[in-house]
């Protein structure tokens, strides 16, 4: 896993990792490797875990996975005293979700405030391997079958991979 040093830099990434390109601007935010949680030693890994909203890289990862990524967003790097890292960023910002189609649950102001099953219009996904979607303030980001078919091809490690849609 890995953390901001500063915990205000939670909600910074949230909002700086949202789908528009960030590199004119992007200063690197402090990052702590986590590598005991709850007295469980915690295994090294080509992506360790920040949260689904923002995927964070080791530098095997981003070699491994340069051409998908930067096809479909950028690659920031981060500030880390013992590890080279960097947050990917898409910069797909898609309206995909067929809100009508997916199980939704709101906030009383109509708002989504979760995705209990995602139905997405695909014709709006051509030649897109990782998104955003602009339907949640913080959304995570989604990938195609092609994207983990890379990530598993070159044997990365770090993301147990799950279909939504």
């Amino acid at each position: 896993m890995v953390h901001p040093i500063d915990a205000a830099d939670f909600e910074s990434l949230n909002v700086k990792i949202n789908g528009r390109p960030q590199s004119a601007t992007w200063a690197p935010v402090s990052m702590k490797t986590i590598r005991v949680d709850e007295g469980r030693a915690l295994r090294e890994t080509d992506c360790p875990w920040l949260g689904s909203h923002a995927l964070v890289l080791r530098r095997s990862a981003v070699e491994a996975m340069n051409e998908v990524l930067r096809r479909n967003g950028e690659v920031l790097p981060l500030r880390c005293t013992t590890d080279e890292l960097f947050v990917f960023n898409p910069t797909n910002l898609v309206d995909c979700l067929d809100e009508d189609a997916s199980d939704v649950v709101r906030f009383s102001n109509g708002r989504i405030m979760w995705i209990r099953r995602h139905v997405f219009r695909t014709d709006r996904l051509f030649d897109i391997d990782a998104f955003k979607i602009p339907n949640l303030r913080v959304s995570p980001i989604y990938v195609t079958d092609s994207f983990v078919g890379r990530w598993t091809e070159v044997g990365l490690t770090g993301i147990r991979w799950g279909r939504v849609a």
